[in-house]
C-alpha cells in the first residue's frame, strides 16, 4: 500500500495523520511517510498550537447541514494548511 492510501485512511478514520498526497508531501517538503515526517509535524504543532487550535472548527452534520459537537482534528488542520501550501 502506498503511503497515500495509508495516510489516507488513517486520517479519514482515526485522524491522527495528514494525508501525505502529492500537494501535501509537497507543501511540507517531505518525501515519505515515517518517524522523520511525523517528528516534523509534531515540531510544526508545537511551535504553531495556537494557530491550528484556533482553526479546529465544529463539524457539519451531513443530514442537517448545522454543527455537531466535533472539532477538525489537529492532523486535518495541518493536512488542509499544506494541502493548500503545496498547491502553489
Amino acid at each position: 500500500m502506498s503511503d497515500i492510501l495509508v495516510t489516507k485512511i488513517m486520517l479519514g478514520v482515526f485522524g491522527n495523520v495528514p494525508a501525505f498526497d502529492t500537494n501535501f508531501k509537497k507543501g511540507f517538503h517531505v518525501a515519505t511517510f515515517g518517524p522523520k515526517a511525523l517528528r516534523k509535524i509534531s515540531a510544526v504543532y508545537e511551535e504553531h498550537s495556537t494557530v491550528i487550535d484556533r482553526y479546529r472548527t465544529l463539524t457539519l452534520d451531513f443530514v442537517s447541514g448545522e454543527p455537531t459537537s466535533r472539532k477538525y482534528t489537529r492532523a486535518k488542520v495541518i493536512d488542509m494548511a499544506f494541502f493548500i501550501e503545496g498547491m502553489s
